[in-house]
């Protein structure tokens, strides 16, 4: 598990980059919508089940189930998984 220092950086840089992220993919998937599905990954003492529970009953469609895994997977240290920012940096816009 990471400290919750890490878990609070990479929170704030979620926040504050969120709206320099384009909202929508080149598939038309809310970027936004995948943002604030990680911060309540991290933020929450959220689960796998809560994750698969929430894309089941339609209210994250999988591309927000994806990102929201990919945070959890962070925040229990598995260390092939890139911190949630490294993700989405590179579409960060000035």
């Amino acid at each position: 598990m990471r400290t919750q220092q890490q878990i609070d950086e990479q929170v704030q840089w979620l926040l504050g980059n969120k709206a320099k992220v384009g909202q929508f993919n080149f598939f038309e998937e809310d970027n936004h919508r995948a943002i604030e599905a990680q911060i309540a990954v991290l933020e929450g003492d959220r689960e796998r089940s809560d994750i698969d529970r929430k894309a089941q009953s339609g209210e994250w469609p999988s591309y927000m189930a994806e990102a929201a895994e990919s945070a959890l997977a962070w925040r229990d240290d598995n260390d092939d998984e890139a911190e949630p920012k490294a993700n989405w940096g590179p579409l960060v816009k000035a």
